[in-house]
C-alpha cells in the first residue's frame, strides 16, 4: 500500500486542536450530517456497525488521527476538506470531513467519507 496523503497541505497542531474542538461542538449539538454512500456503509457493516455510529466514531477522533488538510475543495464540494485515519477494531478507518462556513459565518460539518483505507494513512503528528 502507498502512504495517503504525503505531501499534501498540513495545518499545525494547533489548527487541528481547533478544528476538532469544532467538530466536537458540532457533534454535540447534533448538526452533523453524514453522507451514506455505498463504500462507506459497507465499511461500517463489516465492523458491525451503520450510519448511526458515525458521529461517535468522529467524536473519537485526536490530533494523532490528523492526516492532511485542510485542501479548498473536494469532488465540486465547496468548503475545507479534512482528513483523518484512525484504527476501529483492527480495521484502518479513512475519514474524511468537508466544513462549510454559511454566509452568517456559522460553520456546519459533512462526514463525506468514512470506510476501510484504501492506502497506508500517512500521520503527522503521531504522539498529537
Amino acid at each position: 500500500m502507498t502512504p495517503s496523503n504525503r505531501g499534501k497541505p498540513r495545518a499545525s497542531r494547533v489548527e487541528v486542536r481547533k478544528f476538532l474542538a469544532g467538530l466536537k461542538s458540532a457533534l454535540a449539538s447534533g448538526t452533523v450530517t453524514s453522507y451514506p454512500r455505498s463504500k462507506n456503509q459497507e465499511s461500517l457493516a463489516q465492523l458491525g456497525l451503520d450510519q448511526s455510529a458515525t458521529p461517535e466514531i468522529l467524536g473519537m477522533l485526536q490530533v494523532a488521527d490528523y492526516s492532511g488538510g485542510p485542501e479548498p475543495h473536494d469532488r465540486g464540494f465547496p468548503g475545507d476538506v479534512w482528513i483523518f485515519g484512525t484504527d476501529l477494531d483492527s480495521m484502518e478507518l479513512y475519514i474524511k470531513i468537508l466544513i462549510m462556513t454559511g454566509k452568517r459565518g456559522q460553520k456546519c460539518y459533512s462526514c463525506i467519507s468514512i470506510h476501510k483505507a484504501d492506502y497506508q494513512i500517512f500521520h503527522p503528528y503521531p504522539d498529537g
